[in-house]
């Protein structure tokens, strides 16, 4: 049997005004996920190619301040702030009461 993979809601609210509403979803890090690391690459790399392959959704602001679906491929937009916060919200404890 497989488990059904528990999806991380990350809000980007973290990156200011109008934010409030945007969000990422990723599948929860596993230690396969760590293990399969490519370790020629370096940090915001790693963390560019793990969002990728976790990555399930979310809604992001656009240049014209509209919230616009996000794809894999906007993982890549992501400053180094972005990555750090979503990192460390995706390894956060699960909160039983959300």
């Amino acid at each position: 049997m497989q488990l059904k993979p528990r999806i991380k809601h990350i809000s980007l609210a973290f990156r200011g005004e109008g934010w409030e509403d945007a969000y990422i979803d990723l599948r929860a890090l596993r230690v396969e996920d760590l293990l399969a690391q490519d370790e020629t690459q370096n940090g915001s790399e790693q963390l560019r190619a793990l969002f990728r392959k976790l990555f399930m959704g979310g809604k992001a602001l656009n240049l014209d301040n509209q919230l616009e679906d996000l794809s894999a491929d906007d993982i890549d937009q992501l400053d180094v702030e972005d990555l750090t916060a979503i990192s460390k919200a995706l390894t956060a404890p699960a909160d039983p009461n959300a």
